[in-house]
């Protein structure tokens, strides 16, 4: 696999990944179209496999979250005539795709998957203790620096988005 195509998948799955019910997750379609498979045959493999995919793997969207995604995003306008929800997977489950989807380029594809869920991961694992640090700053009297409020703010409205286990909610794009 050339770096630049190595490059480009990091980069789809980045832009692909949704938040929802508080995972990282990439929709079935997503997956089969980095994958440079159809959706049915993705499915048919899985469905052959299905106890290889519990809950924390793979399930599938609600009505209420495929109508609130796909009112606040064209991702989904492909998929508004179809009677079956998206499945969505998590990295577990896209790593259990790589031992049933057994062909090259769904091994190296998975490879630059795991790869971006990894470095997405790494980013925010150090997210947790950045409000307690703003706060002792403010604490310190700091305050009144005008840039320091405004990051107070944020973090707090973002706090209380993580505490409501609501998604952050974004109308030109979804994911990351």
């Amino acid at each position: 696999m050339s770096k630049n195509h190595s490059i480009s998948i990091e980069q789809q799955v980045k832009d692909k990944i949704l938040h929802l019910r508080n995972l990282g997750v990439l929709l079935d379609s997503d997956i089969a179209d980095i994958y440079g498979i159809e959706l049915k045959q993705m499915k048919r493999e899985v469905n052959k496999n299905i106890n290889r995919f519990p809950g924390d793997f793979m399930f599938e969207m609600t009505k209420e979250e495929f109508d609130y995604l796909k009112s606040h995003s064209d991702i989904f306008k492909n998929r508004a005539k179809s009677k079956n929800l998206p499945r969505v997977y998590t990295l577990s489950g896209i790593v259990m795709l790589s031992g049933i989807l057994n062909c090259e380029i769904a091994i190296k594809t998975n490879i630059q998957i795991i790869k971006s869920f990894s470095q997405m991961r790494k980013a925010f694992s150090n997210i947790d203790e950045l409000p307690q640090k703003v706060y002792e700053i403010e604490k310190k009297g700091e305050e009144r620096d005008e840039n320091l409020r405004l990051i107070v703010e944020f973090l707090k409205k973002f706090e209380d988005s993580k505490s409501k286990n609501t998604p952050i909610k974004n109308k030109t794009k979804i994911g990351f």
